[in-house]
């Protein structure tokens, strides 16, 4: 289930961005390029025709503007809707463990449309 705005860890940023991506895992060899909706530093927001079960990683390329070369992750789709009545799903997925250098690009990415703010999601701890 997704959580309110204000109960995210990490800001996001509401920008076009597109992204490359296709899904081995279920056989799907084919490219596909669909629009962000939205991209924080764990995860992305997305739109696609295909209908891709809840779990699947997919093998994705994001292309951001502080980088030169695509970044290559593999998010994890963690919750979707259909657009009805349209052939389009709306996609939540999840970056997981990134390498700090892939993670630091995409946050940096997102600075660039956020100035001055946080993008980066705060640890917090609590005592016993």
């Amino acid at each position: 289930m997704r959580r309110k705005q204000e109960e995210r860890r990490a800001q996001r940023v509401e920008r076009l961005f597109l992204v490359r991506y296709q899904c081995p895992s279920i056989g799907e060899m084919d490219w596909e390029i669909s629009p962000i909706r939205n991209l924080s530093g764990t995860g992305l927001r997305f739109l696609a025709e295909s209908d891709y079960p809840i779990g699947v990683i997919l093998d994705l390329r994001l292309q951001v503007p502080t980088v030169e070369q695509p970044l290559v992750v593999p998010p994890t789709i963690i919750w979707k809707r259909r657009l009805s009545p349209s052939a389009w799903w709306d996609y939540g997925a999840s970056f997981g463990r990134l390498p700090v250098s892939k993670r630091k690009a995409i946050v940096g990415a997102i600075q660039v449309f956020l100035p001055g703010q946080d993008v980066f999601p705060k640890r917090t701890t609590t005592r016993t």
